[in-house]
């Protein structure tokens, strides 16, 4: 499955509402410290699920996903990281590729 799959799966599973609440919730206005983050609104149990679906992302996968503005793109890459998702050695070689992507 392709990055741009993934993205697509995690964008028909969206909610406006949920996705509104965290815009406000972490503070993605202008000045404040979630400036630029976009979220879909999709709740924990559905990350959950995504993330054991998704557990054997490749390492320019998950590149992808950490380099994108949505939140729930960066937390599926991220959810690799976790020791029960058995990826822990694909998100720590995708880490420096992440901060420099972040870095202005």
């Amino acid at each position: 499955m392709t990055t741009r799959e993934i993205q697509d799966r995690l964008r028909a599973l969206s909610n406006r509402e949920a996705a509104s609440f965290a815009a406000r919730y972490f503070k993605t206005g202008p000045g404040q410290y979630g400036q630029g983050d976009v979220f879909l609104g999709l709740r924990a149990q559905v990350m959950h699920a995504l993330a054991k679906e998704y557990k054997t992302l490749a390492l320019d996968q998950v590149i992808e996903l950490l380099r994108s503005a949505v939140h729930e793109d960066r937390l599926l890459a991220q959810s690799q990281s976790h020791p029960q998702g058995r990826g822990l050695g694909v998100t720590l070689t995708a880490w420096p590729a992440f901060l420099a992507a972040r870095t202005p």
